[in-house]
């Protein structure tokens, strides 16, 4: 749930401002109040001396002018210190009345002081003061103010009592200046009672006071109110349209404060409609607004906000990291109400981790702020979380009790949203219990609420729901047309999105109901149409960045600027001090890990910043579904007879094949569980560190006679085969599967049989050849190397030897004339970009892995800022594609929904159409071998056969190991010839 920003509208009290231009007109007359001329001098015995002092009227209104500006800057102790050097002035003057006003703003500041008591002291006997004197207008004035705080002290009830008696004195002097703000305050006050109607009501009261008095800055704000009231209610659009007409009022009058907080507000109605791009963008540029003015409770306010956006796409580890900055801080000012919804907020992250004794511990402290100050709003939203976390604990009594005392409580207040998120949740523990019809009648009510609202947000997870329960009662056809939906409206909400790692981290959280509607139609034999619904999943942000141009330049903020720069530079140094250490596991080392990874994730965090603030420069390409359906048929007319591709999907229990080829597409089942293949890839994974067994050809046969033999007989007559792998399938070598062992007892692998390449999504195919076409027109006439120095890989001068032998016209540099500098430089005017450096996988910061160059490190975020003509790229380091040390949790997290990251995605973008890379750390003598005969055969053979021709050349070679006693080892062990991977075009 997002804070909605009701309340801060003004720095002190909602709409005081024509109070604060009263007090400021009565020392604009200073002279009469001292009964002296204007600019002479009163004598003044400060707080601070107890020293005789002389003040001009002048210097008291420049000192009264100072004060205000400090309290409006935040820095209320130098503002309580003016204010009460006045007041003592004021109080030898012995004019009441203006010792009232002080004391009033005096209040004010106590309370930002959290000087509770003394701040409801001073603004009472303020409130006395202007009683005694008769001065109705600043009696209210003082009324409001004590109302506002009983507000943040969470005494709503006191808070009305006080509005209403400040209301009743505003019309006996027929106030309506007075009168619309406190008819907002109390507005401020139902709203988060949960007394929405009532609050709706003050709300247009006010509004229209407003419009009346031509006060626009009145109407701006009371505009942003009902707007914030229409949050409340779950009418996103409704509120939306009030938002806007604040903001179209505010952007006058030059407030970014105020402005910020409109902006907030408005990004919570694009994200309950589904617009998650434009809400990031408006949170953000909202938390800078309040940076710049140093609004720390603004600043908390839109951390949380942003909290709950990324917990919303499941990035749930930045949205802890954001949730408990705003808790924090809530709990140094804000309100009760905020600081239940912070709690609640991290609440439901702890259920999502599964740390059930967290999640309870939140929502009890939440609860007990919501009841003991009776808010019904935040009491609804904690009761829903407690029911989701029994939910989750399979305690589906306390769910069904917490989850309905939730939901009428919401249908009291008139609160659509909250309504519907708990049918919702109500639908789906009936859908657990399997009461599938009870289910059904709870989610149609839901959808058509969600359909009233356009809540985007929610609908697509109904319509997915729909679709399984009508798949429970056997009801393909109707589940078919819900998943279907779901996937149409999920869709739309992915165009929204701008910025690929949104798009990327979208499609990872809400890929089942694509995998859903892939189930079904295999089932019901229509395997075009499954295929067509997996490659709108799989690598769509990967095709769309192939498909773009490169990012346009901007002027990002030089602040940011900065701060990217210092990121970078402390990378750089951690990576290098560990990189030195001797001792890799000791305390020191630890710590330094521990500060690396906080700064890997501060500049991503920071560049995210940087692309919400500028979307215009990051805008990707949408490629639509018709369109991926016509890239997949422009794929299939590119292969030819001898070429065929192999996709793969694999579901819990089964495993399914389509097998395209220039003539035929057929889809092959296999019975085999997820769990199971998984857990021959770990064990391939694990046997491969030793070169001197062939137990790692028992899990490659395992493999094999599930992933080729099933297909065996459509492969007849091709000497090229695609792989277009599906999840954990990335982390499997193809070539290295084992078809069966022949008489001597050696195994026979798949690469002896077939030339083989590998593609992230068969759509991708047509990109990658259009730009292979075009960039390859004299294939290849040049080649540019860079080797890493010699004491790191030895073979690498040998390899960029072996490039100049077959390329003439290569270009190589070597240890530190291997510069990134250069590489930028000159890496646009070559046809092969060879890199033999080490190379480092960084899997929980892919855009982090690198290449090790003489001046600076190469890493994959570098790249995508390369303009590349080349028509391959050859990645000869360690672990250039994906990790050598991975366990099934990194795998499923680096691949999910098949879309890669790291240097594969970089390159592509970068212009390249293919990419040669390691799977593992690989062997420097290996490599040197399979370089020099893939460099040979290039010319003629072309990429994919050329990789084939070399690894065989790998397995049938040898090298001497042992300094004392040399022998000759073989390097027919998958480990020495098979790291290489080739993605992309093959030919």
């Amino acid at each position: 749930m997002e804070f909605i920003v009701f309340g801060r509208e003004k720095p002190q009290e909602c709409h005081e401002r024509k109070e604060m231009r009263i007090t400021l007109a009565w020392w604009l007359i200073v002279g009469e109040i001292f009964g002296v001329a204007a600019g002479a001098t009163v004598l003044v015995t400060t707080y601070e001396t107890a020293s005789a002092a002389t003040v001009s009227a002048q210097e008291i209104s420049a000192m009264l002018a100072d004060a205000k500006q400090q309290a409006s800057e935040g820095k209320f102790s130098e503002a309580l210190a003016q204010y009460e050097t006045i007041l003592n002035a004021v109080r030898l003057a012995r004019n009441r009345r203006i010792e009232a006003d002080v004391m009033s703003e005096i209040a004010v500041i106590y309370r930002k002081l959290d000087k509770d008591a003394a701040s409801l002291a001073m603004q009472k006997a303020a409130a006395a003061i202007y009683a005694d004197l008769g001065d109705v207008p600043n009696q209210a004035k003082a009324l409001r103010r004590i109302g506002v705080f009983y507000r943040y002290q969470g005494q709503l009830l006191n808070a009305i009592a006080a509005q209403e008696e400040a209301l009743k004195l505003s019309e006996q002097t027929s106030d309506t200046e007075g009168m619309a703000q406190t008819l907002t305050n109390l507005g401020i006050v139902y709203g988060e009672l949960g007394r929405l109607e009532e609050a709706n009501a003050q709300f247009q009261r006010a509004l229209e006071i407003y419009r009346k008095s031509g006060n626009q800055e009145g109407e701006s704000y009371t505009l942003a109110d009902l707007g914030q009231l229409f949050l409340f209610l779950g009418d996103s659009q409704q509120a939306l349209n009030y938002l806007q007409a604040s903001l179209a009022i505010k952007s006058t009058l030059s407030d970014e404060r105020r402005t910020a907080n409109t902006l907030l507000n408005i990004g919570t109605a694009h994200k309950n409609l589904g617009n998650f791009q434009e809400a990031f963008t408006l949170y953000y540029q909202a938390l800078d607004a309040y940076k710049k003015a140093s609004d720390q409770q603004g600043i908390s306010i839109a951390s949380g906000n942003i909290g709950s956006l990324y917990e919303e796409i499941g990035e749930n580890e930045r949205a802890q990291q954001y949730q408990l900055e705003s808790l924090d801080a809530r709990r140094k000012g804000g309100t009760p109400t905020q600081i239940a919804v912070a709690l609640t907020n991290l609440a439901s992250l702890a259920i999502k981790r599964a740390d059930f004794v967290q999640a309870d511990a939140y929502l009890q402290e939440a609860l007990t702020v919501a009841s003991t100050q009776d808010m019904v709003l935040a009491q609804a939203h904690v009761r829903e979380t407690i029911g989701v976390l029994h939910l989750e604990q399979a305690q589906y009594a306390q769910a069904a009790q917490s989850l309905t005392a939730a939901r009428q409580l919401y249908r009291e207040i008139g609160s659509k949203k909250g309504e519907l998120d708990t049918l919702h949740r109500l639908g789906e523990m009936a859908f657990r219990q399997s009461s599938y019809h009870e289910a059904l009648a709870l989610n149609a009510e839901a959808l058509r609420i969600a359909q009233d609202l356009h809540d985007l947000s929610v609908l697509w997870s109904i319509q997915h729901d729909l679709g399984k329960i009508h798949l429970e009662l056997s009801q393909k056809d109707e589940a078919l047309t819900y998943f279907h939906a779901s996937i149409l409206t999920l869709e739309q909400m992915r165009g929204y999105l701008q910025v690929s790692e949104l798009r990327q981290l979208f499609m990872q959280e809400n890929m089942n109901p694509y995998l859903e509607m892939v189930r079904l139609l295999l089932e019901r034999h229509q395997d075009v149409d499954a295929l067509w619904y997996l490659e709108r999943l799989k690598a769509r942000t990967f095709l769309e960045l192939a498909a773009n141009a490169a990012s346009q330049q901007h002027q990002t903020d030089p602040a940011q600027i900065r701060e990217a720069q210092q990121l970078e530079a402390k990378i750089r140094l951690l990576n290098s001090r560990l990189s030195s250490a001797v001792d890799n596991v000791s305390a020191q080392n630890q710590d330094i890990e521990q500060e690396l990874e906080q700064a890997k994730a501060h500049y991503e965090n920071l560049l995210l910043q940087i692309k919400f603030t500028f979307p215009e420069y990051y805008r990707l390409k949408i490629v639509d579904a018709e369109e991926i359906r016509m890239l997949m048929k422009q794929a299939v007319a590119l292969l030819e007879p001898d070429v065929a591709i192999l996709e793969y999907f694999l579901d819990d229990d089964r495993l399914y094949i389509w097998v395209l080829t220039a003539t035929s597409t057929k889809t092959v089942s296999v019975p085999i569980s997820a769990k199971t293949l998984t857990a021959a890839v770990l064990r391939f994974r694990r046997e491969l560190r030793d070169y001197h067994s062939l137990k790692v050809a028992e899990p490659l046969h395992d493999l094999y006679s599930w992933l080729i033999e099933p297909v065996d007989a459509e492969l007849s007559g091709k000497t090229t085969v695609g792989i277009v792998p599906f999840r954990i399938l990335h982390f499997v070598p193809f070539s290295t599967l084992v078809e069966s062992d022949n008489q001597a007892g050696t195994p026979s692998f798949l690469i002896q049989k077939y030339a083989l390449f590998s593609l992230p999504s068969l759509s991708l195919l047509p990109v990658v050849r259009d730009r292979a076409e075009r960039q390859a027109r004299h294939f290849p006439q040049n080649a540019l190397g860079f080797a890493d120095s010699a004491t790191n890989l030895p073979g690498a001068a040998r390899e960029l030897q072996a490039l100049d032998d077959a390329f003439p016209e290569s270009v190589e540099y070597r240890g530190a004339e291997a510069t990134k500098e250069r590489l930028f430089e000159e890496a646009p005017r070559y046809d092969i970009l060879h890199l033999a450096t080490h190379g480092i996988f960084d899997k929980h910061h892919p855009m982090f892995s690198y290449l090790e160059l003489a001046s600076a490190p190469l890493y994959a975020k570098d790249v995508f800022g390369m303009s590349l003509n080349a028509d391959l790229v050859t990645l000869s380091g360690c672990e250039t594609f994906l990790p050598q040390q991975a366990d099934a949790g990194d795998m499923g997290e680096l691949v999910s929904g098949d879309e890669l990251v790291g240097f594969i995605r970089a390159f592509i973008y970068a212009g390249t159409p293919t990419v040669l890379a390691s799977l593992w750390r690989v062997n420097d003598t290996a490599t040197q071998t399979l370089m020099s005969a893939f460099y040979q055969q290039l010319p003629t053979l072309g990429k994919a056969r050329a990789l084939q021709q070399a690894s065989l050349t790998v397995m049938r070679s040898t090298m001497q190991i042992g300094r004392r006693r040399p022998r000759q080892i073989s390097l027919s062990h998958p480990l020495f010839w098979a790291p290489f991977v080739m993605i992309g075009d093959w030919k």
